[in-house]
């Protein structure tokens, strides 16, 4: 049972989570009017192992999280962003190879739109920004074993992140 949400005239400014730093939506959602500012996803979690290690990505939708139906209206998006990816450590004394792997930086600093539809019209996103990848490090002491690290991907989408459907009209980015 899909529910439908208007909002008008709000801010929100300071949320912080896993994923959708303001807003997750799931269901239909209009928002007119309304200032989002200073939301942020969580950092992906650090790992350090003996042998592998492989870092968790950082939450996207720095303000809002979309997997339902999103319309947004005469609003702003501002100084939001996603977080960073883990970093990784592995170390061995003894022989055998190790690897360790970096999370990804979260994706849409502003907006991430995963499955659902985003309709943007008239409004303005300054200063949003995706996460950093996180880094990697791999070492042992051992002559013969291979150590193998990658650094986590930067994150991407700035200010909107699209993996659906899209319009946007009359607005600033």
């Amino acid at each position: 049972n899909e529910k439908t949400v208007m909002i008008g005239g709000l801010t929100i400014s300071g949320g912080l989570a896993d994923q959708g730093g303001g807003i997750s939506n799931a269901g239909t959602l209009t928002l007119t009017a309304c200032d989002f500012r200073d939301n942020r996803t969580k950092d992906g979690v650090d790992k350090s192992d003996s042998s592998s290690a492989f870092a968790e990505n950082a939450g996207s939708g720095g303000a809002i999280y979309n997997e339902g139906r999103l319309v947004v209206n005469f609003s702003s998006f501002s100084s939001n962003r996603t977080g960073n990816g883990g970093s990784a450590s592995a170390s061995a004394i003894g022989p055998g190879n190790i690897s360790a792997n970096g999370g990804d930086g979260g994706r849409g600093g502003a907006i991430y739109n995963s499955a659902g539809s985003l309709v943007v019209r008239n409004s303005t996103f300054s200063n949003n920004r995706a996460g950093d990848g996180g880094t990697a490090g791999a070492f042992t002491s051992v002559l013969n074993a291979f150590a193998f690290a990658r650094g986590g991907d930067g994150g991407q989408g700035g200010a909107i992140y699209n993996l659906s459907s899209l319009s946007i009209a009359n607005t600033t980015i």
